[in-house]
């Protein structure tokens, strides 16, 4: 079960000064002569008790809020939604119960509120994500009205980041256990991302402890966007990838180097099974960094294109032109050149070039970052810098310049 190792007995979640608690006990009613479980929610204001509810039966095990929802998880697999004043919001230190309960196949493991501020035409939209116990997620719209968006499951991810440590030892050795949730959210652009932290053993799994997936809503499969299996790269850094991109990707990346409490993972947990992704029989670590440092960086890129993120494509195509500017690879330069120049006409073209296959497409642009663009602003200015690269660097520009 996700649920293991889940012992807290209170869980809470702030609002701009106002703060809502739930606490797990147990309560005697009077007559019964028995003990039952009962989760206490409460909000305060200024240090004050303002509101108070009692869920009897039941654990809390989960608690979200936004702008004018609340939301309770149980043990029992129950969503409990609040509601709160329409003018003052939170600020009023009042709730009500807003809806009847939602029943889910497991006990709630977490639960993820998005909302999208509406203009002045337009109401608010409210999105919950649960995750049960048995693995299951769902989001669910709950405003402008109740309706199930998408479903899915994170066994998937689970059962591989098992099956990457369980794969170095003899299967009858094998003790499979699964990973803990670190996170589970939506994006803005309606992706789910989970991040997840195996149990430290002997045994470090292939692409490190913690890894983040994204969930392909229309394939309906997972995705992995984040990992330590690229320690070798050149770029594989310890220094926070936020200072250097904005995008959501680098974000995750900057998680997942963190560890579970803040703790970089170092080169050595990776060591072998890194080195074991490329060259098995290499005795050149130059070669094996060069080979890693590709690798990285089309990982990187293909992964920023899952999750719809300009910040962080144009922030690893720029590294990945360094790279072959660097050792000088005319070939695959001018390989990539054609592609980002590529001027076929097609009735399939979207208009933006962002389709699964983007090099395919003979839009100008992909997730609105015009091709020549980068071509001009990104691979000439990296191959002036390396002499070797001066024929091929006057022929693409004397073809811009004649188109």
């Amino acid at each position: 079960s996700i649920l293991d190792g889940l012992h807290d007995h209170s869980t809470s979640t702030k609002n701009q000064g106002v703060q809502a608690i739930c606490i797990n006990s147990t309560h005697s009613p009077p007559g019964t002569g028995k003990a039952i479980p009962c989760a206490t929610l409460s909000i305060n204001r200024g240090g004050k008790r303002t509101w108070r509810d009692h869920i009897l039966g039941t654990y809390c095990t989960s608690i979200a809020a936004c702008s004018s929802l609340l939301a309770i998880g149980t043990f029992d697999g129950t969503v409990y939604l609040y509601g709160t004043s329409p003018t003052s919001g939170w600020d009023s230190g009042i709730s009500f119960r807003s809806h009847a309960p939602f029943v889910m196949t497991g006990s709630v493991v977490s639960l993820f509120f998005r909302e999208s501020k509406a203009d002045a035409k337009e109401r608010s939209k409210m999105e919950i994500l649960v995750l049960t116990s048995d693995g299951a997620f769902g989001v669910y719209s709950i405003i402008p009205s109740q309706k199930l968006l998408y479903k899915g499951s994170v066994l998937a991810p689970m059962n591989q980041m098992s099956l990457s440590t369980s794969n170095q030892t003899s299967h009858s050795n094998n003790i499979v256990s699964l990973p803990e949730l670190v996170r589970i959210f939506t994006t803005e652009s309606a992706h789910v991302i989970v991040v997840l932290c195996h149990a430290k053993n002997k045994n470090t799994p292939f692409g490190g402890m913690i890894q983040g997936f994204v969930f392909n809503r229309d394939m309906e499969v997972w995705t992995r966007i984040s990992d330590g299996r690229f320690v070798y790269s050149n770029f594989y850094t310890t220094v926070p990838i936020s200072k250097l991109s904005s995008g959501l990707l680098s974000s995750l990346d900057e998680t997942v180097k963190g560890g579970k409490h803040g703790q970089p993972q170092k080169k050595g947990m990776m060591e072998t099974s890194a080195a074991s992704m490329y060259y098995l029989q290499e005795d050149d670590e130059h070669c094996l960094q060069s080979f890693a440092t590709r690798a990285h960086c089309e990982d990187r890129l293909a992964c920023a294109l899952a999750l719809q993120s300009s910040f962080d494509f144009k922030h690893w195509f720029s590294l990945y032109i360094r790279q072959l500017c660097i050792e000088a690879d005319s070939d695959q330069l001018r390989f990539i050149i054609d592609i980002f120049l590529n001027d076929r006409h097609s009735d399939e073209h979207t208009g933006d070039g962002e389709v699964s296959c983007w090099w395919l497409s003979p839009g100008s642009s992909v997730l609105g970052l015009n091709k020549r663009d980068l071509v001009e602003q990104v691979i000439i200015p990296e191959m002036s810098k390396n002499r070797s690269l001066q024929r091929l660097m006057y022929e693409i520009s004397t073809e811009l310049n004649s188109t």
